[in-house]
């Protein structure tokens, strides 16, 4: 409670954006100072393949704390909450894309530095993870989705987002 007639909550909001960066026949799009470029020219180039349709995904974390002043008094029977099991931890394997075939794959080869850097990138976004008698876990939830997870697997291979990513956590 945050006093008489209030109540505080706070906790860590994560935004994730993601959009598949693809080209559509017959579309085009406008290029200030350039002019329209057709999808058609582009999808050319994947068919060439010297182009390739990939993913592009944002996410930033915001942490909250809010006041609030009850107006009236509301019972809550129950709390609706999502609880993760220490327990739902299951061994890590990294996550490829075949653009190819356009799916996911799992693979069970890494490198000692891979995992040390994808640690990082765990702590970083605050995901879950346990490391045991030399076996990396994550949880189910992160585990389960792939796109996400992938996309954390790239982070650690990519030489200018770890050098980010260390800056902003100085």
């Amino acid at each position: 409670m945050g006093g008489a007639g209030k109540v505080s909550t706070k906790g860590t909001l994560l935004h994730i954006w993601w959009d598949t960066y693809d080209w559509h026949d017959n579309s085009f799009a406008e290029v200030p100072g350039f002019g329209n470029v057709n999808d058609d020219d582009a999808n050319f180039l994947v068919k060439t393949g010297e182009a390739a349709p990939f993913i592009m995904r944002s996410n930033w974390v915001l942490n909250m704390k809010k006041l609030f002043r009850l107006i009236n008094m509301i019972f809550f029977a129950g709390i609706i909450c999502s609880c993760q099991i220490k327990d739902d931890m299951v061994r890590f394997q990294p996550v490829e894309y075949n653009i190819q075939a356009e799916a996911f794959y799992r693979t069970n080869e890494y490198s000692e530095e891979f995992e040390q850097t994808f640690i990082k990138v765990l702590h970083f976004f605050k995901e879950e993870y346990e490391y045991k008698n030399g076996i990396l876990f994550i949880n189910r939830k992160l585990n389960d989705d792939e796109e996400w997870l992938w996309n954390l697997c790239r982070k650690s291979k990519d030489p200018s987002w770890i050098e980010l990513m260390t800056n902003i956590q100085g």
